[in-house]
């Protein structure tokens, strides 16, 4: 499910619900939730994340809209960040994650198909995304690439005091809270 509405004068909600990307993917697109967040009016963006992740590009594209789109953007893990879904997370300045909620981090992944160099040319590229993941969850987190190269190795998933021990949430969300957003999520439809 995705879902862009206002939820008061000056705040915006965004839900993603969904795989991330098209194509074979199915779910969101990159493009999608840019028109969105330029359609939504006001300072601040609430940004629900439940998702088992998808294609890095588009999260990617998703985490640079949110970060320049100029509002003050909220990030919620209400079941699972994983994989590409991590990424979006990522754009917060403040990233909550539900008492129960899970991130997962690990290495890009890819298909590829060729010769002998053609192989050694996607791993190559693999471990440039790769930097590229990395980057972005140093910034976010303080922690050292070493770790988070780590971590991503290990395919590492984050139980929601993991995440904000490590710096990859601020807070855990009282039960009430995310009993608050179930019940608008289910009104809404």
């Amino acid at each position: 499910m995705y879902r862009a509405q206002a939820t008061g004068e000056d705040t915006g909600e965004i839900v993603l619900y969904d795989l991330i990307g098209e194509g074979w993917f199915g779910g969101i697109s990159a493009r999608q939730v840019r028109d969105d967040v330029k359609r939504l009016k006001g300072r601040a963006l609430d940004v629900r994340i439940n998702s088992d992740g998808g294609d890095v590009f588009e999260a990617a594209a998703i985490y640079q809209t949110l970060v320049q789109s100029g509002k003050s953007v909220r990030t919620y893990v209400d079941g699972l960040a994983a994989s590409a879904a991590s990424v979006i997370a990522m754009a917060g300045e403040d990233i909550y994650m539900a008492e129960n909620g899970w991130m997962m981090i690990h290495n890009a992944w890819t298909l590829a198909m060729g010769d002998a160099a053609a192989l050694r040319k996607t791993a190559d590229d693999v471990e440039r995304v790769n930097g590229s993941i990395v980057q972005t969850y140093v910034a976010r987190t303080g922690n050292t690439a070493e770790d988070v190269e780590r971590w991503m190795n290990e395919e590492t998933w984050l139980s929601a005091s993991d995440a904000v021990e490590r710096g990859f949430a601020n807070a855990i969300m009282e039960p009430s809270e995310q009993i608050l957003a179930a019940a608008c999520q289910s009104a809404q439809g």
